[in-house]
């Protein structure tokens, strides 16, 4: 028989539950302190207490004597404040010494005379303001000396015309130039710093003061520039947090304030103030001189770039593309690159290039597979062949080319490479063609009557054996390089100052037959005499890799990283102004490129995006979006080509459920064709991701 519970009992019964709960709680605060120990050590902050950390205050001296100004300091560069003051750069070290607030944190880093070819380039052109009859003699050498470097081939007629121009529209006293021998000029320049690492606060700084002599500098005596620049580091505090998250647990109680890193640039109160109480005890230097220097120093910001985002079609549908099977290519080959020959077919390599330059799939049986339309569907038929290939290309009459090599060996690598003209089952005019040896994949070019070049670049260990050369491979006669680039550094270091960078590296071919190559723009030499023939004013930016272009469509894309969100993109720059065209979007998958015979169109693979994958033609001219092509699922992209006539545009795939290769065929309205003719044909490429 149930009785009900005395009000004692009930008592009895809320305390143990109480006690039940209490227990749950230490349990929870025990797994807590075991896991994130800090959680229970550190008290809990107060949000209505403690507001976010405050920025610190910032100013500079309300002196109208400053101006702003970058300076290098070791390896960084700092913008900073600059004075003038009428003293020797002795009395100003001695001066800021003096002060308690410098004597005890600052300390000198090393007193050095650097000459001033060593310094900020713009010192030179300061030099030559307030010295203008010793620049107009640079003046005159400079020009000599581009058209001499123009006479011997160093460089190309549009940089002789684009150079003089340059230095021309320059005035004497304002010509920067590293030949002129006021160069080596030693200047006074001290460098006062102080720096400190606060763990604990999780900050850190740094502070210079940089005196610079300007007496020689400027031809007046007893002048001293004063520079101060700052730097600090630390976490701030910007949202308050309760619980945390750690890996397997949704949430735990954690209270805590979420931080950022943040970099401040600008000289805090206490130190402008303590340069600005130094510079007040000494006397006031020329304005007009600290004008003059503060604006030789100003950098031309870029125009912003015009960013192009993939857009699909009209309608907004993508469109769709027929699936054909290639008949007579087994399931499963490893079938490479796609390139259009004449009489509409198409040559498919045996092989992608692997990590060793030769195509990966590359028989004693086969040179690939010439594929065309037959009977409604597309067939191939393979081609006979008994060596190793590094490369197959197409000739302007459209016939195809392969670039054979014999395999080094372990123990000495030297690779032998011979141009073989095939046609057909038949591999012909091999026995002409004399071959390279090399320890690197040479470049290859072909000119309008069928002449091969093959460029070796040098390999340090045995570039006495193998120097950086071009060969024509009917003569067997072979043209150094090394000294064009060595020539072409020298010219420009005496024109446009110690400083200026003129490295050379692989361009991609443009389709004019010439050898590119990035060297103070784009300069294109020429494979039979090695000289520079043709140039373009494309200067790339850091971390910019010129990847594909067209020279009869006046544009060079090139893979960068947008500074901003630190992503992949395509930027498409214009050759013959050097401008920054537009860009696009470069997903994860992005990596076959194709273009029409004289650059109008270019069509590149989508794979990564969400939207599905695709591929993206453009309008060159315009930076417009042209189409977009739908990829069913289940096929892998290998690479596109345009057909010769320019009318289609053909992508290479392969198709898994079924296991066999085959093509999506585009066929291209009649306003955008592009014909390939005898001086410009179609190219390709597969960009593989940095």
């Amino acid at each position: 028989m149930n009785r009900p519970s005395s009000p004692d009992a009930a008592a009895i019964g809320r305390e143990m539950d109480i006690d039940l709960i209490m227990q749950n709680h230490f349990l929870k605060a025990a797994v807590i302190a075991l896991i994130m120990p800090s959680a229970c050590a550190r008290p809990t902050p107060d949000p209505t207490r403690d507001a976010p950390t405050p920025a610190p205050v910032l100013t500079t001296p309300a002196d109208a004597q400053t101006r702003d100004m970058v300076l290098h300091v070791g390896r960084d560069s700092y913008t900073g404040k600059a004075y003038i003051v009428s003293a020797s750069t002795q009395e100003v070290s001695t001066a800021l010494r003096a002060r308690g607030y410098f004597s005890r944190s600052f300390h000198q880093r090393g007193d050095t005379q650097p000459i001033l070819g060593d310094m900020e380039r713009d010192w030179v052109k300061v030099y030559g303001h307030f010295h203008p009859e010793k620049s107009a003699i640079a003046f005159a050498q400079n020009l000599a000396a581009i058209d001499a470097a123009a006479a011997a081939g160093v460089i190309a007629p549009e940089e002789k015309s684009r150079w003089r121009a340059q230095v021309e529209q320059l005035s004497p006293s304002d010509l920067d130039s590293a030949a002129a021998a006021f160069t080596d000029l030693a200047v006074k320049r001290l460098t006062f710093s102080s720096s400190y690492i606060d763990t604990a606060q999780r900050r850190s700084g740094d502070k210079h003061v940089v005196l610079i002599d300007l007496t020689d500098l400027t031809g007046a005596p007893s002048q001293t520039l004063l520079w101060y620049a700052e730097r600090r580091q630390g976490e701030r505090r910007v949202k308050w947090k309760a619980f945390a998250s750690i890996p397997g647990v949704t949430a735990v109680p954690y209270p805590h304030w979420e931080t950022q890193l943040v970099t401040e640039n600008d000289a805090s109160q206490e130190f402008s103030a303590e340069v600005q109480t130094l510079v007040s005890t000494l006397p006031v230097g020329p304005e007009a001189s600290l004008d003059a220097i503060s604006h030789l120093f100003k950098s031309i910001d870029e125009a912003p770039v015009r960013r192009i985002a993939a857009r699909p079609p009209m309608d907004g549908e993508k469109m769709s593309l027929q699936w054909h099977p290639i008949q007579g290519i087994q399931p499963g080959s490893n079938a490479g690159q796609i390139r259009p020959l004449s009489d509409d077919q198409f040559h498919i390599a045996p092989g992608r290039e692997g990590a060793d330059g030769f195509l990966a799939a590359a028989t004693t049986s086969s040179y690939g597979y010439i594929v065309a339309k037959k009977d409604g569907g597309v067939v191939a038929r393979p081609i006979g062949g008994a060596q190793p290939i590094i490369e197959t290309r197409v000739d302007r009459q459209g016939r195809l080319w392969a670039l054979t090599a014999v395999r080094p060996s372990l123990t000495q690598q030297v690779l032998t490479s011979c141009p073989v003209r095939i046609s057909g089952n038949e591999v012909g005019s091999s026995q002409s063609n004399r071959c390279m040896q090399s320890t690197l994949a040479p470049g290859w070019q072909l000119d309008v009557k069928g002449n091969s070049y093959l460029y070796s670049e040098s390999h340090m260990a045995t570039e006495a054996r193998f120097p950086e050369r071009i060969m024509e491979t009917r003569s067997g006669e072979s043209v150094e390089m090394k000294w064009l680039w060595k020539d072409r550094s020298a010219l420009t270091r005496r024109v446009f100052g110690n400083l200026h960078s003129c490295s050379k590296e692989p361009a991609p071919d443009l389709g004019d037959g010439l050898f590119w190559f990035t060297s103070c723009g784009l300069v294109g030499v020429s494979p039979a005499s090695g000289d520079a023939v043709k140039s373009f004013p494309v200067t790339l930016a850091n971390q910019e890799r010129a990847v594909f272009g067209s020279a009869a469509g006046d544009w060079v894309v090139a893979e960068a990283i947008d500074p901003i969100d630190l992503k992949s993109l395509f930027r498409v720059h214009r050759l013959s102004s050097g401008k920054t065209a537009f860009e696009m979007a470069r997903r994860s998958g992005t990596y076959a490129l194709a273009r029409t015979a004289h650059g109008r169109l270019l069509a590149m693979t989508v794979t990564g995006d969400s939207q599905g994958r695709y591929v993206d033609v453009w309008r060159m001219e315009s930076g417009e979006h042209a189409s977009r092509l739908a990829i069913p699922e289940g096929i892998t992209i290998k690479s596109l080509a345009f057909n010769r006539a320019g009318t289609e545009l053909w992508i290479h795939a392969d198709r898994l459920a079924d296991n066999e290769s085959g093509v999506l065929i585009w066929t291209i309205p009649g306003s955008l064709q592009d014909v390939a003719d005898d001086s410009w044909g179609p190219e390709e490429a597969v960009i593989e991701k940095r």
